[in-house]
């Protein structure tokens, strides 16, 4: 990544792969075996290259996952998926409206809900404020949901322990109004309530 910061001119190195892989070679006061680094390192590098071609593969076997799941979709604005996969790539690709706003999914012991992101990287919808950092009884009595386990204070996350009890999170999620005044404003709409409040 070109981020004009010359990597050996920082106090802390910067890593990257080239480093890495030339951190296998011998030091000059070590009686290591050239050939026997070299072999380490392409070991090493063998790794990474099959994890890397791993992730991209498990991304492109979900497309099928999550298509199958949008086409199901029983309220635009949320997919549920059967099993938790790589979903994102696939469901810019599907939902050409721009629809779905959250996506539910099962955990081990638990199911749980994510906002999505939109074009600009930022969550699509967040989850209601008055569930952020709320957990068990607390997010409950806020929700009405009896199993809710917790929210996120970032409110991109929420965990229910049923498929019924984060579906009722979801809706609430979906309908919820967040008040005007609490979203942010750009900046001059902020200079205009400035002055506002000057006059």
């Amino acid at each position: 990544m070109d981020n004009g910061i010359w990597i050996d001119k920082t106090d802390i190195p910067l890593v990257h792969m080239s480093s890495i892989i030339s951190g296998f070679n011998p030091l000059w006061n070590s009686d290591k075996d050239e050939n026997e680094a070299f072999n380490e390192a392409v070991e090493f590098s063998g790794a990474i290259l099959r994890n890397t071609l791993n992730q991209r593969f498990s991304v492109l076997k979900s497309k099928e996952q999550v298509v199958r799941a949008f086409k199901k979709r029983k309220n635009p604005q949320l997919l549920v998926l059967d099993r938790y996969c790589p979903y994102s790539e696939a469901l810019r690709e599907a939902d050409e409206k721009r629809e779905v706003l959250f996506v539910i999914y099962p955990r081990k012991d638990s199911y749980a809900m994510q906002s999505v992101r939109g074009e600009n990287s930022q969550d699509k919808k967040k989850l209601p404020k008055e569930w952020a950092g709320l957990r068990d009884e607390e997010l409950a009595s806020v929700t009405g949901v009896s199993d809710a386990v917790f929210c996120h204070t970032g409110r991109f996350i929420a965990v229910a322990q049923s498929l019924e009890g984060i579906m009722k999170l979801a809706e609430l999620a979906v309908n919820y109004k967040e008040d005007e005044e609490s979203k942010p404003k750009g900046i001059f709409e902020l200079i205009k309530n400035m002055f506002k409040k000057t006059k």
